[in-house]
């Protein structure tokens, strides 16, 4: 058997002391555990929302009146409306196309005859249809000769954006 000397005796007590620290540093920390998690999600649907606008009265140069909106919200989360554009037009007198109210509406610029969101943005409830929004509007004062006795019919996008925000119409 070997002798064991000084030298390798503190080597061995080194040893025992260094496993013991470890063992001690484990024990007071716990195991470290790793892992992984998975997880998996599908976006939702984005549906074009509808909305048909009739006015509360006849159309003629600097009449403020309201145009009720009644607007569909096929989507499964509330949409918050923030504005209104592209308005396209068209119009007719007795029957027949009116290209010199069209033209003149298109000069003077579409906003004349388009409505504006009003100051709190309406939030339009989810999977909904016919929620009412309230439009103010305004006829330029400018609002062409050419136009009057017609029917005029604007086609335009609204934009919104998807919102956890409770519903407000």
């Amino acid at each position: 058997m070997r002798k064991i000397t000084k030298r390798s005796a503190a080597i061995i007590a080194a040893a025992v002391v260094g496993v013991g620290a470890l063992g001690g540093v484990a024990m007071a920390n716990g195991w470290l555990v790793g892992g992984k998690g998975y997880a998996t999600a599908s976006g939702a649907k984005v549906s074009d929302m509808r909305a048909d606008v009739t006015l509360d009265k006849n159309i003629y140069p600097e009449v403020s009146l309201t145009a009720t909106a009644l607007v569909d919200n096929p989507n499964e989360f509330n949409v918050e409306l923030t504005g209104i554009k592209n308005p396209a037009v068209t119009a007719s007198r007795g029957g027949a196309a009116n290209p010199g109210c069209v033209t003149a509406l298109n000069n003077l610029g579409l906003a004349a005859v388009t409505p504006t969101l009003p100051g709190t943005a309406p939030i339009i409830a989810k999977q909904s249809t016919d929620k009412t929004v309230s439009l103010p509007l305004t006829i330029a004062k400018e609002f062409p000769l050419a136009c009057q006795d017609s029917i005029i019919n604007l086609t335009f996008d609204f934009e919104g954006t998807s919102t956890v925000k409770a519903a407000n119409v």
